[in-house]
């Protein structure tokens, strides 16, 4: 039973699929609904702020990136530390054989802090002549490497000025650049790096284009509305047309996917139940065919019987062994 539940989880997977690819499919016939659409080059307000260390920067976001000294497992099986910015786990089965068998809970890091964590941090930013304000879901873009309707690729600076900073909770400044846990540079596991980034608003585009609902002067998505956001000049049947071809071509893929993963499930379910159909088929005939060499070889030697009784479990055991391996 245990080999065909993965057959099985493949075919809801499947049909999971097609349905998540006809509900997409029908966003393309629907569209994306009313849109308030406005269109300009954009102004920097307000800065963002990050309270907890009073860090201010000129820039629509500040990133605050919080990493941990952690133990790792390398692609040679071998323990290592090193700084991420989320949580890593060392599995025995990743471990070189040098470690002993326990080694995943000398080797266990730390949670991250809950009052200690990686966080985007939002200015004031005004789109065009009226006095319209972009809302926090449109600034994040920036908050990313990249944007898929961004014509460019986002560039960070790091936020330096900061090696005169205060003490918060239990960091300190380690350079002009970053705070970090009291005793920084001689690392333990479970020591914190924090570093910031911002964005340069002489990066912005000449012109960016915003849609979605407006609530006061804020234009962005309200529950679940669409948005969009361009950094070029769009029009409202543009964007229109735009997302139902995103929606129809992910729609279509979703269904196409879908389907090969149900077909696949199918045909390998079937084959494994052949197989073992035929497995059992093997195994009845071998337990028949043993029952009636008892009841009329009573005059053989009983080694003898032993002997054919091992070499065909022998036999049975190899072909079910490669059946098994064939899957």
């Amino acid at each position: 039973m245990r080999r065909y539940v993965k057959y099985i989880a493949g075919a809801i997977i499947g049909v999971l699929l097609i349905v998540w690819g006809v509900v997409t499919f029908g966003k393309s016939e629907s569209g994306p609904g009313r849109l308030e659409i406005f269109t300009g080059s954009l102004e920097l307000v307000e800065g963002a702020e990050d309270p907890l260390f009073d860090i201010y920067v000129d820039s629509p976001i500040l990133i605050r990136k919080v990493e941990m000294y952690q133990n790792y497992t390398d692609s040679a099986g071998y323990v290592q530390q090193d700084f991420f910015d989320s949580k890593k786990t060392v599995l025995e089965r990743d471990l070189n054989d040098s470690y002993a068998k326990d080694a995943s809970s000398l080797y266990k890091n730390p949670p991250f802090p809950g009052d200690m964590k990686s966080e985007v941090f939002y200015g004031k930013v005004r789109i065009g002549d009226e006095d319209i304000f972009l809302s926090d879901k449109y600034l994040h873009k920036f908050s990313l490497g990249s944007y898929i309707d961004f014509e460019k690729d986002n560039r960070h600076q790091a936020v330096s000025g900061l090696e005169d900073g205060p003490r918060v909770k239990d960091l300190v400044p380690l350079d002009d650049y970053s705070y970090a846990t009291v005793g920084g540079r001689y690392w333990e596991v479970g020591d914190l790096l924090v570093t910031w980034y911002g964005y340069d608003p002489a990066d912005f585009a000449e012109v960016y284009t915003a849609a979605g609902d407006l609530e006061g002067n804020i234009i962005g998505p309200k529950g679940d509305s669409y948005s969009f956001f361009y950094d070029k000049i769009l029009t409202l049947d543009e964007i229109d047309e735009q997302f139902r071809s995103r929606m129809y071509k992910t729609g279509i893929g979703l269904g196409l996917v879908g389907g090969l993963v149900l077909i696949l499930s199918a045909f390998f379910f079937l084959k494994a139940r052949k197989k073992c159909s035929a497995a059992t088929l093997l195994h009845d005939e071998f337990i028949a065919g043993s029952r009636g060499g008892e009841s009329s070889g009573q005059a053989e030697a009983k080694t003898d019987k032993d002997k054919d009784y091992t070499d065909e479990k022998a036999l049975l055991k190899e072909i079910l062994v490669e059946d098994l391996e064939d899957e």
